[in-house]
């Protein structure tokens, strides 16, 4: 408990405009890279994978709508772990982390987001909320905001969109 209080504060505390990054600019994949003392790995333009796969042949989309392309900045922290910001017109509508360990979510989910999915973690340990309960899987999901992490001996993976934020034509399964 007396963990919990002391994070709490913290961010509380913390500057507002040092945590913009789930819902912020672009410009926030730098500022956690930096805060992370992340290297860049990879960063690329994407399509959905609904669109990926009709441009390969199968079906094409009668539809006539165009799916939304995005992009993907990959970085990796000092302790590790693989971190990936997606974002579409300026905007990060997800991220997703893998590695030994777990990132700072106050950092990459945003001040609000961050307190947020506290709130709602505290109501799922009431028993409140929805939870997978599976050997270290759990999923939060407030207005808007979904969490999904899993954890394995070594091993710890996530990921966190706005739902309201995803571009047309792609999905939660395309932030991995």
């Amino acid at each position: 408990m007396k963990i919990f209080i002391n994070i709490l504060c913290l961010a509380v505390c913390a500057p507002l405009s040092a945590y913009a990054s789930l819902g912020g600019d672009t410009a926030s994949i730098a500022a956690d890279q930096s805060k992370l003392k992340g290297s860049t790995t990879n960063s690329q333009q994407r399509k959905s994978a609904a669109a990926a796969s009709s441009e390969q042949g199968a079906q094409a989309d009668v539809s006539g709508v165009a799916k939304a392309p995005f992009s993907v900045d990959e970085f990796t922290t000092g302790g590790g772990v693989v971190v990936r910001e997606y974002s579409a017109g300026g905007q990060v509508f997800g991220i997703a982390w893998r590695g030994p360990h777990m990132p700072d979510l106050h950092q990459l989910l945003g001040n609000d987001n961050y307190q947020m999915a506290k709130k709602s973690e505290a109501a799922r340990q009431q028993g409140t909320a929805r939870n997978a309960g599976r050997r270290g899987n759990s999923h939060i999901e407030t207005a808007g905001l979904v969490i999904h992490s899993s954890r394995r001996p070594g091993l710890l993976g996530g990921q966190a969109y706005l739902s309201a934020k995803l571009p047309q034509g792609v999905s939660a399964s395309d932030i991995q």
